[in-house]
């Protein structure tokens, strides 16, 4: 088992702000139609299992690991 696993949250935020600048930028192309409602729903979806993910990882670690 290895004594040190690399932190995961810093990618996992970078990934759900990224997905959230793409959510912002889908939404300016196209206000009407249909497919940009779905997008950016799944969008924002995606960058909140993201944001979720890390803070779990946050958490296991302080209780894994404990708080420095």
């Amino acid at each position: 088992m290895p004594t040190y696993v690399n932190p995961l949250w810093p990618t996992m935020f970078a990934v759900a702000s990224v997905l959230m600048l793409l959510r912002r930028a889908a939404g300016g192309i196209q206000k009407n139609s249909d497919f940009s409602t779905a997008s950016r729903l799944f969008l924002l979806i995606a960058a909140s299992l993201f944001t979720i993910a890390g803070f779990t990882d946050v958490i296991a670690r302080m209780v894994v690991i404990g708080i420095r």
